[in-house]
C-alpha cells in the first residue's frame, strides 16, 4: 500500500520506520509526485499545518486514494476537504494517542492555581519571603463535561490524588448538544474546578455557568471550537468570580495576558517530548488495518453536516398556531351569533386550548409506548413570560387605550385611580397578609415567607380588563367605566409592586441557599485570621465553655510538639451569636421597609410612566401632522408609525425599569385624541379596525394558552414526573387555591365597600355609586393573562432567575392557574344574571348599537335616590361626545373647562385633534330635552338658554282612538 506524506522530507522525524506493508512518499505537492505513484497510491496522511489546497489538489491526483488519515487529534483543519470527498473515503486520526498528555496538563492546571504559584513566581521576582496558605487537590470535585479517553485518564490521576470525581457524558440518556445545566457547575460545596475536555456538541460555558461557580474553582478547557463564552470568562476572572483559568485554545488574542489567575498555551498541551511516537503508532496501526481491509481503529467520527435551512419542524409549529387561532375565530363567532352566555368567549377559547393539549398528551403517550419522558409545552418553555408579556400583551393593552370613552372615563378618574391605586394595595396586603397567616397557622402546606405572600397578592390583585369588557357590554356606562379604568390601570401598579416583592424574594432566597465556601466554618462563620497570615482560625477551634482572654496565645498539638500559631486579641475573634429574637405574635406583619421601599417606587415609577406615554403620544401626532399625512393615500404608512411608536414605547419604558402598560395605555388614548385625526380618511377608517383585529387575535391566543397550561400542570401532578426538582404530587395545593378564592372575595370586599363610601363623599347624591353597583364591581375582579404572565417568571428552570423554592414557585403559577380558570368559567357567566337580578342591565335595539338619546336618557335602577330600586325621580344626565352617560363632580367640572380651554387654544394648534363640537351636541342634546349639558362653556350655555327660549316644537299628530266594540262582540 503507498500512501503519500504531505510533508517535505527533511522535515519528517524519521525515528521510526513505516510497516512492511505500507510506502510513504514525502511531497510539498502533487506536482512533486510521478505519474506511476499518483496511479498508485492509495491513502494520504495530513500532517498538522499543512495547506488545504495542496491536500486538495492532492485528493485530485490519486485517483485510487480510499483513506486519509490526520497525524493530530483532530481534524479541524482538514475539515473542509472530507465535506467535499465522497463517503467511500475513510478517515482517521491520532485520537486517543495523547490522552495521558493532555490528563497530565489537565492535573497541572489545578496544582498551578491550588499551589498559588503565579504567587510563588510574583514573590521571587521582587525578592519577597511570603508565608501564605495553598489548598489541596484531596477532598475536592473534579467535574467532567464528557466522558472521552481524556477525561478517563484525567479521572484516574485525580483519583489518586483523592478527589471526588462527577461526569456528564451527554450521549447517554440525553440528545447530542443538551445544553449543561448551569446548576451541575456547583453541585457539590467542595468544588475546585471544572474540566472540559473536546466537546463540540457542549452549549457554551455562559456567564450563568460561571455564576454558578464556586469561587475557588478553577476552569480548564481543552477542546476547541465553540465551547467557551470567552468575553464571560474574562469578566468572571477580573471581578475574581472564579479562581483561575487554563485554556490549551483562544478564539483571538489573550486580553488578560498578565492577569495572575490565567494560563493559556499556545495549542501546545499535547506538544511533547514523545508527541511523533504517539502519533506514530496510531498511524501505523490504522496503515496495517487499511491495507488489511479491515476496519479503522481510530475512525473519525461522521463530520456533522453543514447547516442546510429547514422549514419543516418551524411550518408545522406555525400551522398548529394557526389552526388553533382559526378555530377560536370561529367558535367565538358561534357564540356571538348563538348568544351563548353560559360560558364566556374567553373561558370557551380557554377549554378549546385545554382539549387540544389533552389530544397532544394523548397522542404522545400512544407514540412513546406511554413512556413519561416528555417535555411540557408550557411549563418548560423558558421564554413564555416574554411571549405573553412583549408578544401578546401590547396590543391589547394599545387597542383598550385607543377606543376608550375619554370623556365618561375621566370624569369618573379620581375615583377610578381610587379603585386602581389604593383599592389594589389594599387588595395586595390583604391577600399577602392573609396568606401569610394561613401559611404560618398550617392552614397552606408551603410555608410562605412574608414577601413570597405579597409577591402572590401583588400578581394575583391584576384584574383583566379584557374579560370586564366582555361581561359588562350591557352595565350601566357609570358601572362599566368604574370596573374598566380600574381594570385598566392596575395592572401597572401590581407589576411595579410584583417587581419590588420579586427583588426582595430574590435577596432572601440567595441568602437561605447561599452555600458554604472554601473559607467558612460549618456555622456560616467568617474563619479569622490570626497574626499569622498562612493560618486560618475556625469559630470551632476553641474549646466550648471557655473564654478566651484578650492577648493569650492558643497552642496546639502539632506531631508531639507545641506550635506557636500566632497570638489573637479580642477585636479578632468572630462576633457571639445574638439571642434568639422571641417569636413574633401570630397576627405580626414584617412590614417594615417593605412599604416603604413599595411607596418611593411607586410614586417614581407611575408619574414617569404616564409622561412617557403621554409625550409618545404627542411626538406622534407632532410628526404626522407635521408630515402632512392627513393629505395623503399611504395608510399602510400612517398605520405602521402609530404600531411601532406604541412597540417602542412600550418595550423602552420597561427597559428603564418604568410601566410599560401604563406608559402604552395612554399613548393609546393620547394617539386617539389628537394623532388619529392627522391621518388620512383611509388611515382613520382602517385603524380602529386594525387594532380591533390584532387585541382580539392576542386575546384568543392568550385565552389558549391558559387552557394548554393548565393542562399541562394537572398532568405533571397526575403522572408524578419530576421537573426542575419538584414531584409531581408537589406542583398542586389544593389547600392554597382554596384558601386564596376564598382571601381574594374577601379582599376584594375590603377593597370595594369602604373606598366606595369614601368615594361617594366627594360625589353628588344624585351621582353616587350605589350598592348595586357595588355588589356588582366586588363580584368583577376578573383575572387573567398579567396575572399568569407574571407567575411565570417564578417558575424558571433556569437557577439564575429562580427567587424561591421551586416548590414555592410551582404552587404559586398552579393557583393562579386555578384563580384565573374560577373567575372565568365561574364568576364571569354569573354576571350578566347578577346585572339582570339587580336590574342594571340595559337593553339595547334589535339593530345593536347605543344611539344618544338612549345612552342620554336616565336608566331604570341607575337613578334617583342612591340605592333606590327603581329610581323614583328622574335626573339631569350630562351629554357627552360619545353618547354615555357622565357623571362629573364639581371640581371635575372645573378640572375639565380648564382643560378644554388649554386643549382648544394651545395644544390642537399644535399637535392636531377634532375640532371642537359643542354645538352640535348642545343642538342634539336639546333636541332630545334634556337640561344644559354640564360640558358646555358659558358660551354654549347662552347658546342653548335662547335654544331652549325658543317656541316648542308641535307635538306629532296623534292617531285616532279605536272604535267601540260592536255590541255581542
Amino acid at each position: 500500500m503507498l500512501c503519500v506524506v504531505l510533508l517535505p522530507p527533511e522535515e519528517w522525524p524519521g525515528r521510526a520506520s513505516a510497516p512492511t506493508s505500507v510506502e510513504l512518499r514525502f511531497v510539498r505537492s502533487a506536482s512533486e509526485l510521478d505519474a506511476a505513484d499518483a496511479a498508485a497510491a492509495e491513502g494520504i496522511v495530513a500532517v498538522p499545518g499543512c495547506d488545504i489546497g495542496a491536500l486538495r489538489g492532492l485528493l485530485a491526483a490519486l485517483p485510487r486514494c480510499a483513506w486519509l488519515h490526520s497525524f493530530s487529534a483532530g481534524v479541524d483543519g482538514i475539515a473542509p476537504v472530507l465535506r467535499e470527498t465522497p463517503d467511500t473515503l475513510r478517515a482517521s486520526n491520532a485520537r486517543g494517542a495523547f490522552t495521558s498528555s493532555l490528563a497530565e496538563y489537565a492535573l497541572a492546571a489545578a496544582l498551578h492555581f491550588n499551589k498559588q504559584v503565579p504567587r510563588c513566581m510574583a514573590n521571587r521576582a521582587a525578592g519577597r519571603w511570603e508565608r501564605f496558605t495553598m489548598n489541596v487537590l484531596r477532598g475536592k470535585t473534579l467535574g467532567l463535561l464528557g466522558y472521552g479517553s481524556i477525561a478517563r485518564a484525567t479521572a484516574k490521576l485525580a483519583a489518586a490524588f483523592g478527589m471526588r470525581i462527577i461526569a456528564l457524558r451527554r450521549n447517554v440518556g440525553g440528545e447530542a448538544g443538551e445544553v449543561v445545566p448551569e446548576a451541575t457547575y456547583g453541585y457539590d460545596d467542595r468544588a475546585a474546578f471544572f474540566g472540559a475536555p473536546p466537546a463540540r456538541e457542549v452549549a457554551p460555558q455562559s456567564a450563568a455557568a460561571f455564576e454558578a461557580m464556586k469561587e475557588s474553582a478553577v476552569f480548564i478547557s481543552l477542546g476547541r471550537g465553540d465551547v467557551v463564552d470567552e468575553a464571560a470568562l474574562v469578566a468572571a476572572l477580573s471581578r475574581g468570580r472564579i479562581c483561575g483559568a487554563a485554556l490549551d485554545v483562544f478564539e483571538q488574542a489573550n486580553p488578560l495576558t498578565h492577569h495572575a489567575h490565567w494560563a493559556l498555551h499556545a495549542h501546545n498541551a499535547d506538544l511533547t517530548s514523545d508527541y511523533f511516537e504517539a502519533g506514530w503508532a496510531t498511524f501505523v496501526a490504522n496503515a496495517e488495518a487499511a491495507a488489511a481491509g479491515r476496519p479503522l481503529l481510530t475512525p473519525h467520527p461522521p463530520l456533522p453536516p453543514t447547516f442546510e435551512p429547514s422549514d419543516s419542524g418551524t411550518a408545522l409549529s406555525v400551522s398548529v398556531i394557526c389552526a388553533l387561532l382559526l378555530a377560536g375565530l370561529l367558535l367565538r363567532h358561534y357564540m356571538e351569533q348563538r348568544e351563548w352566555t353560559r360560558v364566556t368567549e374567553t373561558g370557551a377559547c380557554m377549554f378549546l386550548g385545554a382539549a387540544f393539549n389533552v389530544a397532544f398528551w394523548t397522542f404522545s403517550r400512544l407514540k412513546s409506548g406511554g413512556s413519561e419522558n416528555w417535555r411540557f409545552s408550557i411549563s418548560m418553555s423558558e421564554n413564555m413570560h416574554d411571549v405573553i408579556y412583549f408578544g401578546l400583551l401590547p396590543p391589547i393593552i394599545f387597542e383598550a387605550g385607543f377606543v376608550m370613552r375619554k370623556r365618561s372615563f375621566f370624569a369618573n378618574f379620581g375615583t377610578i385611580l381610587l379603585y386602581a391605586v389604593v383599592g389594589t394595595l389594599i387588595s395586595i396586603l390583604c391577600t399577602g397578609g392573609l396568606t401569610y397567616a394561613l401559611s404560618l397557622h398550617g392552614f397552606v402546606t408551603q410555608d410562605f415567607s412574608f414577601s413570597e405572600a405579597l409577591l402572590f397578592g401583588a400578581l394575583i390583585s391584576s384584574t383583566d380588563p379584557v374579560a370586564t369588557l366582555s361581561i359588562l357590554k350591557s352595565a350601566p356606562p357609570l358601572l362599566y367605566d368604574l370596573v374598566f379604568g380600574e381594570a385598566a390601570l392596575n395592572d401597572a401598579l401590581s407589576i411595579v409592586l410584583f417587581n419590588i416583592f420579586r427583588h426582595r424574594c430574590g435577596s432572601e432566597w440567595a441568602g437561605k441557599s447561599h452555600q458554604k465556601g472554601p473559607h467558612e466554618g460549618p456555622d456560616r462563620w467568617p474563619l479569622r485570621h490570626s497574626r499569622w497570615p498562612y493560618q486560618r482560625w475556625p469559630y470551632e477551634a476553641w474549646p466550648p465553655g471557655k473564654e478566651w482572654p484578650p492577648g493569650r496565645t492558643y497552642r496546639e498539638p502539632h506531631h508531639g510538639h507545641t506550635l506557636l500559631d500566632g497570638v489573637l486579641s479580642a477585636e479578632e475573634l468572630p462576633p457571639a451569636p445574638a439571642p434568639a429574637a422571641p417569636p413574633p405574635p401570630p397576627w405580626y406583619l414584617p412590614l417594615e421597609g417593605t412599604m416603604t421601599l413599595a411607596s418611593e417606587q411607586l410614586v417614581q415609577i407611575l408619574p414617569l410612566s404616564l409622561l412617557i406615554g403621554v409625550s409618545a403620544g404627542l411626538l406622534t401626532a407632532l410628526a404626522t401632522k407635521r408630515l402632512g399625512m392627513q393629505h395623503q393615500s399611504r395608510a399602510y404608512a400612517e398605520l405602521s408609525l402609530l404600531l411601532v411608536t406604541a412597540l417602542l414605547t412600550y418595550t423602552l419604558t420597561d427597559e428603564v425599569a418604568l410601566s410599560g402598560i401604563l406608559s402604552l395605555f395612554f399613548a393609546g388614548v393620547t394617539m386617539r385624541h389628537y394623532t388619529y385625526y392627522n391621518l388620512s380618511p383611509a388611515a382613520q377608517a382602517t385603524s380602529r379596525t386594525l387594532f380591533a383585529t390584532l387585541a382580539s387575535l392576542c386575546d384568543i391566543a392568550l385565552s389558549i394558552i391558559l387552557g394548554i397550561a393548565v393542562i399541562d400542570y394537572l398532568v405533571h401532578g397526575w403522572t408524578d414526573v419530576r421537573v426542575d426538582g419538584v414531584q409531581g404530587h408537589e406542583v398542586w395545593d389544593f389547600s392554597f387555591v382554596l384558601s386564596s378564592v376564598v382571601v381574594l372575595l374577601l379582599a376584594r370586599a375590603l377593597n370595594i365597600f369602604p373606598l366606595t363610601e369614601l368615594a361617594n363623599c366627594c360625589r353628588r347624591r344624585a351621582d353616587q355609586i350605589s350598592c348595586r353597583m357595588q355588589l356588582v364591581m366586588w363580584w368583577s375582579g376578573l383575572r387573567g393573562a398579567v396575572s399568569f404572565a407574571l407567575a411565570m417568571t417564578l417558575d424558571d428552570p433556569r437557577p439564575e432567575r429562580q427567587v424561591m423554592p421551586p416548590a414555592h414557585a410551582k404552587a404559586i403559577v398552579t393557583t393562579t392557574l386555578a384563580v384565573i380558570v374560577f373567575t372565568n368559567l365561574c364568576i364571569a357567566p354569573l354576571t350578566a344574571p347578577l346585572l339582570r337580578r339587580v336590574k342594571l342591565e340595559r337593553r339595547f335595539p334589535s339593530g345593536g348599537g347605543d344611539p344618544l338619546g338612549a345612552s342620554l336618557l336616565p336608566q331604570a335602577g341607575d337613578g334617583g335616590e342612591p340605592g333606590a330600586a327603581g329610581g323614583s325621580r328622574p335626573r339631569a344626565a350630562t351629554a357627552s361626545c360619545d353618547g354615555r352617560d357622565v357623571h362629573t363632580p364639581p371640581l371635575g367640572r372645573h378640572i375639565h373647562r380648564a382643560w378644554r380651554a388649554l386643549d382648544q387654544h394651545y395644544m390642537k394648534p399644535i399637535f392636531g385633534g377634532r375640532p371642537d363640537r359643542r354645538h352640535e351636541v348642545a343642538e342634539e342634546a336639546l333636541a332630545a330635552g334634556l337640561t344644559t349639558p354640564l360640558c358646555l362653556s358659558p358660551e354654549m350655555t347662552r347658546v342653548s338658554s335662547r335654544m331652549s327660549s325658543s317656541p316648542p316644537l308641535p307635538p306629532p299628530p296623534q292617531s285616532p282612538p279605536p272604535a267601540p266594540p260592536r255590541p255581542g262582540k
